[in-house]
């Protein structure tokens, strides 16, 4: 009767922690335009205060991280990244001499202020967040 009884104290215990884990997930979605117009084709990535920057497509001018991309409650800075084929070709520097010797050259559409030297931030909270960037040039 004393096992049994704590087996049922232990299960009630991990079904709590469980639970209270459910209640902290960070989901975010969003718009991303551009001169406003959507952003086609990019990258959102959100860098925490401290640890890895998690990053998502942005696709026609959405984007969404869903509770799953380890995403937590708190300030992020945000990156986002859109390039487009300048139309001129040139030498891969990864396969030299070979078919795939050249490839499109490739320019990022959006300004450095919103990606390497960005000014964005966001704070997030626990649940559903939405946040649309609406950039100018």
């Amino acid at each position: 009767m004393i096992q049994r009884l704590q087996t049922v104290r232990v299960s009630s215990y991990f079904l709590l922690v469980l639970m209270a884990g459910c209640g902290s997930s960070v989901s975010v979605s969003g718009v991303v335009e551009y001169a406003g117009e959507p952003v086609e084709q990019g990258v959102i990535q959100l860098q925490p205060e401290e640890g890895r920057p998690v990053s998502t497509a942005v696709d026609q001018g959405s984007y969404r991280f869903d509770n799953g991309k380890g995403l937590k409650a708190g300030a992020y800075r945000v990156r986002l990244f859109s390039q487009k084929a300048t139309g001129r070709w040139q030498r891969n520097p990864d396969k030299p001499g070979s078919k795939e010797d050249r490839i499109q050259e490739v320019a990022e559409v959006l300004p450095a202020k919103y990606n390497y030297q960005t000014e964005l931030g966001v704070v997030l909270e626990t649940g559903q967040n939405e946040h649309d960037f609406k950039l100018s040039e």
